[in-house]
């Protein structure tokens, strides 16, 4: 991003990549938790299980994969993830439109009721050195660089 942006474009952008850092974190969250409930369903079938009678140690083993990855769902909450990228998601739309409306009015009172929600976002923004981040970073370069 360069430093020759107005406040306006640098805030623009910022909410475009927040934006965008959400939707690929929930869409992650959102495949894992699927892939989870799947992998247990499938693994839990009466017609798998009579499959792998024969193959004891192959039944443990796959048993035990089942048993860990829904583990993994229950501690780390992949829906309850999913579900809270999404609501941040929609609260940076909903900023970017209230920053189209303030755009006119961008100094004093404008600027004082942004700046609030900025700071409020921030104690809940993910950190940057995140995969997502530096993918929804990517994406929102390319964006800026296409209107300009």
């Amino acid at each position: 991003m360069s430093d020759e942006l107005t406040y306006y474009q640098k805030l623009q952008w910022r909410l475009l990549l927040n934006v965008h850092y959400h939707e690929l974190a929930e869409q992650f969250y959102k495949r894992l938790y699927k892939g989870i409930g799947v992998v247990s369903a499938i693994g839990s079938a009466s017609a798998f299980v009579g499959l792998l009678a024969n193959f004891k140690c192959l039944a443990l083993i796959i048993s035990f994969l089942i048993a860990f990855a829904s583990a993994l769902d229950w501690f780390f909450d992949f829906r309850g993830k999913a579900s809270k990228h999404n609501e941040l998601r929609v609260k940076n739309i909903s900023l970017q439109q209230k920053h189209q409306m303030l755009d006119v009015a961008i100094d004093g009172i404008g600027y004082n009721l942004f700046m609030v929600d900025i700071l409020e976002l921030d104690k809940i923004e993910e950190p940057s050195n995140s995969f997502f981040y530096k993918k929804a970073e990517e994406i929102a370069n390319a964006i800026v660089l296409d209107i300009n």
